[in-house]
């Protein structure tokens, strides 16, 4: 296992450096070494003193994400942490780079701490719906006390080591490598004969106990009504630092963990970050430098600006054609509002909207169209441009593509993901430029392929089409947005469709017997909530209010009914949103669930906690969705008919999770 890491003996101190690149995930292998390492460092009579360090530029990024898809294997975080805290010798730990997650948890475990004033420090575990399960939080509660140690638990955001708040759990800050600083500190501990200082014996974050119960009553309150556990476990081990005794306390940890990672949420949570690494993994065989200095973007509109922006903020120059002068007023001021939101928003620094705007030219279409080495069409309904055959051209705007095109999550220069459409005429070229671009602007590419439309256009509509059942059903606009919104979905479907106006989906398709509902709205002038009324009415403020008006028109072309419970809406909406990825998936278009996945996280304001649209799926059972969908009376009957991949998934008794990229 000599992969794992380094061992030497110097001047008395045993140095063990993790190098399992990249970031020295502590895999099993890696957990093993270590701990063997660790055993022979205590057992040498040449040495004194052992000092844990991280090859590569950084400590250790916490445990490998897959290990949690299956029973951690040994030895446990748990166990090697407790092994090295209960070293007869002193042990220094020289953090670097990542010290994230159970790396951290290591860290907290040795005696002393040295630390590069760059260190990023952090506990990224609520993210995947879990607590640390290495004994963090009570280590670290012990050493920083509840209000940091919540801090960091609850927003999994990591902190410079030169943090003054994180001063206490460190002993010295490493003005050159963390080697060098931590060899110094190692001697010193041996010269002076200093004892270990296990975490156990630390009280002095414990000691206020009045405000250490003010600061747990405090966060709780503000969890305590929402839906998800890891905050409420991670509350709750913080709290056991006081009440319990070390042991028990860390036994309390470990079943919170187990409570964690057995709930439906982190399931999910941890399904999307497997996702982004499926789709990242997936883009590497289009890698290679982004050569590009110039882009020329084409349109006049809002796409066009965001996109703008987003090649300005990269670094890029830009040339922004439109087909009239007189429209070169209205593009500018568009650009300076976007810098100024993006400036706000801290995407860029706020002197740069200057140094930014000079790095753009803006002219007529045919004058900018030779000026870049890539080409991004961004006005719906423009052609391909007849220019030299070796400039790849993406379509960014909803139009056919025959090449290649972009759909990027909006705003564009705050979204994470692009879906890359490959069309029927794609090139290599073409391809490699949108991974390049992707990589460059900072956005997670999902390919795909299609003519025009994306996945997002698909499970959208099928999303829509959904609702407007239920309301032809007889249920109002309003049980539907509620019933989504207590299952967590921010954005419910018809406040996300006043959101995004009802024109968009005027022209969505609709069963004979079944209404557009959005098209009955406009019809009435009620586009949404950019117009002050939609599906729902606005206050000055933005607050959304139940219309009147809108169940009378609703209840003038249907009858009212409630014979439909919250529980079936749910499953009826994630049914024929999961339904119509399983009808993606056979067409071709989509490489996997997860990628499906991925898009309505990002493009749907899906809620994380679910994991998208098939993860939910998975969760609630495809035998009760398909029940269900069967069950509902509509006469759009091929819509709520259950796709035949859904039965193959049943029969097996397998999941969409199940089915690999």
């Amino acid at each position: 296992m000599a992969e794992c890491g380094e061992f030497e003996i110097s001047d008395g101190v045993a140095i063990l450096t993790l190098s399992a690149p990249p970031g020295n995930a502590l895999t099993p292998a890696v957990r093993l070494w270590l701990s063997d390492r660790v055993s022979d460092a205590e057992a040498a009579p040449d040495v004194f003193a052992l000092l844990l360090l991280g090859a590569g530029g950084s400590f250790s990024t916490g445990l490998d994400l897959a290990e949690y898809d299956g029973p951690l294997a040994a030895p446990h975080i748990a166990d090697l942490c407790m092994q090295l805290e209960q070293c007869r010798k002193p042990v220094v730990a020289g953090l670097e780079g990542a010290v994230l997650g159970a790396g951290l948890e290591l860290a907290l475990a040795a005696h002393y701490r040295v630390a590069a004033p760059s260190a990023q420090i952090g506990f990224p575990e609520v993210a995947l719906g879990l607590v640390p399960c290495g004994g963090g939080t009570q280590r670290a509660t012990r050493i920083l006390g509840p209000d940091v140690v919540l801090d960091m638990l609850l927003d999994g955001q990591p902190r410079l080591a030169n943090d003054p708040a994180l001063q206490p759990m460190l002993d010295l800050t490493a003005e050159g490598p963390a080697r060098a600083a931590g060899l110094r500190l190692a001697h010193r501990l041996v010269s002076a004969q200093l004892p270990v200082r296990p975490a156990r014996n630390r009280d002095e974050g414990l000691r206020d106990f009045i405000g250490f119960r003010d600061t747990v009553d405090r966060r709780r309150a503000e969890y305590e009504d929402g839906p998800d556990t890891a905050p409420k476990e991670i509350i709750d081990c913080v709290e056991a630092a006081s009440l319990l005794s070390y042991d028990a306390a860390m036994t309390f940890e470990q079943a919170a963990f187990d409570t964690c990672l057995a709930s439906p949420e982190s399931f999910a949570l941890r399904q999307a970050a497997h996702a982004e690494r499926s789709v990242i993994q997936a883009a590497r065989r289009f890698q290679g430098p982004f050569d590009v200095t110039r882009v020329v973007v084409i349109g006049p509109g809002t796409l066009a600006a965001q996109l703008v922006v987003s090649l300005l903020a990269a670094g890029l120059h830009v040339s922004w054609g439109v087909p009239d002068t007189g429209l070169m007023p209205d593009c500018l001021s568009r650009l300076n509002l976007i810098l100024a939101a993006v400036a706000d928003e801290g995407l860029i620094a706020l002197d740069a909207k200057e140094r930014l705007r000079a790095r753009c030219h803006l002219g007529l279409t045919e004058e900018v169209a030779d000026e870049g080495r890539l080409i991004l069409i961004a006005a719906r309904g423009q052609p391909e441009f007849d220019a030299d055959p070796s400039v790849p051209q993406l379509v960014c705007a909803p139009a056919r593509v025959e090449g290649v095109g972009l759909r990027f999550s909006t705003p564009v220069p705050r979204g994470r993901l692009a879906e890359v459409i490959q069309g029927p005429r794609a090139t290599r070229q073409q391809m490699e430029a949108a991974f390049r671009l992707c990589e460059r602007l900072g956005k997670m590419p999902v390919r795909m392929k299609s003519t025009g439309l994306a996945i997002s256009d698909r499970i959208a509509a099928a999303c829509h089409r959904a609702a407007d059942g239920l309301v032809d059903a007889g249920l109002s606009p309003y049980e539907v947005d509620a019933a989504m919104l207590s299952w967590g979905w921010g954005w419910p479907p018809f406040q996300l469709r006043d959101l995004v106006g009802l024109e968009s989906t005027v022209g969505l398709v609709r069963a004979e017997g079944a209404e557009n509902w959005s098209a009955l709205m406009v019809a009435a002038g009620r586009k949404g909530r950019a117009f002050g009324q939609g599906f729902y009415r606005y206050d000055e403020d933005g607050t959304a209010r139940i219309s009147r008006e809108v169940m009378d028109i609703i209840n003038a072309r249907r009858a009212p009914t409630k014979d439909i419970t919250k529980r079936t809406i749910q499953l009826l909406m994630i049914g024929a949103m999961a339904n119509e990825g399983a009808r993606t998936l056979a067409d071709g278009w989509a490489r996997c669930p997860s990628d499906i996945d991925l898009v309505c996280l990002n493009t749907l304001n899906f809620p994380r906690t679910r994991g998208g649209p098939m993860t939910a799926a998975d969760l609630a059972g495809l035998f009760n969705l398909t029940r269900a969908m069967r069950s509902f009376e509509h006469p759009d009957k091929p819509f709520w008919t259950p796709h035949e991949l859904l039965y193959d998934l049943i029969k097996n008794g397998k999941t969409f999770s199940s089915m690999l990229a």
